[in-house]
């Protein structure tokens, strides 16, 4: 009896051995490494105002920066052509006055950005071809700017950029307010686009989401020539017409919706969206355009404008 009561002691110790030595020693064959993930410095650089080592122009900045790092623009008028070709946060002081200017309406662009990852906040973008463009990447935000007076484009987003958010800035005077060509996933909210050449315009984009904006005074409001686009809970109003789409075949008209919008004073119950239906027939040389014309409807009107702000409230 003394002995199996010792066993089962030294049983009991031996169990309890074996558990720390398997907390403390890995398996045979198991490797335990500290995983390394690339981390952005995150460091800022400043353009304009007095301080020690501050860059003059935003270029420079941009070509001393890394990827993760914000450039902090102050107040002033920055004659450039910025190339953004890093995953960086341009951030202007002031969208009021800190500014960005062309050198003409005919050429060029006060911002051109090549490279993924970008936000761009706090710049009054003018007198450029085109005030901003997003050649290429994804997952850009464009947000708190104002943006007039450019000769072609407010915005130009063009393909293959994916993902981008265009939110809360003030698009006016412009050739085009905002034009999307060929883009995929681009959500367009909060902006105040009003006295451009066109208000928005949606050629050949995907899974476009516009939203909450306040479209007015521009030649055409909308623009619809794109699959799968969402025009929702919009005040647009005043405009030589306030949309418009044009598609290739029948069926595509079931692509794209109006819907919820605030279109103005109408006599009835529904807005009808004019539209063509464009055919091409034969090829090269010997082919010919027909166009039919056809309407969209929205069905859901919303019967007083919407309160819509531009600008974040930062």
């Amino acid at each position: 009896m003394q002995t199996n009561l010792i066993l089962s002691k030294w049983l009991a110790v031996g169990i309890i051995l074996l558990f720390i030595g398997t907390a403390i020693i890995p398996s045979n064959g198991q490797q335990i490494e500290k995983i390394s993930l690339p981390t952005s410095t995150g460091n800022t650089l400043y353009v304009g105002g007095s301080g020690p080592g501050n860059y003059t122009r935003i270029i420079d900045a941009i070509s001393n920066s890394s990827d993760g790092d914000t450039i902090f623009v102050y107040h002033g008028t920055y004659q450039e052509k910025v190339t953004i070709d890093k995953a960086i946060n341009l951030v202007g002081e002031n969208r009021f006055n800190t500014t960005i200017t062309g050198y003409s309406t005919y050429v060029g662009k006060c911002i051109n950005i090549v490279s993924a990852y970008v936000n761009v906040s706090g710049f009054t973008l003018k007198n450029s071809a085109e005030g901003l463009r997003i050649s290429s990447g994804i997952n850009h935000r464009i947000f708190n700017n104002i943006i007039e007076n450019n000769g072609n484009f407010g915005i130009l987003i063009m393909e293959p950029s994916q993902h981008n958010q265009i939110c809360n800035n003030s698009i006016y005077n412009n050739g085009d307010g905002l034009s999307c060509d060929g883009d995929t996933d681009c959500s367009i909210f909060n902006n105040e686009i009003y006295s451009n050449g066109d208000g928005i315009c949606l050629y050949g984009s995907s899974y476009t989401h516009v939203a909450s904006n306040n479209i007015y005074g521009n030649g055409i409001g909308v623009y619809v020539s794109s699959p799968n686009a969402i025009i929702k809970n919009n005040n647009i109003d005043s405009n030589s017409k306030d949309a418009k789409f044009k598609i290739s075949r029948l069926s595509d008209i079931y692509s794209f919706l109006f819907e919820y919008n605030y279109w103005g004073l109408l006599k009835y119950r529904f807005k009808i969206i004019p539209g063509v239906i464009e055919k091409t027939f034969g090829s090269g040389y010997y082919s010919i355009k027909i166009r039919f014309p056809w309407f969209a409807l929205d069905l859901n009107l919303r019967n007083k404008p919407y309160n819509i702000s531009s600008f974040e409230n930062n």
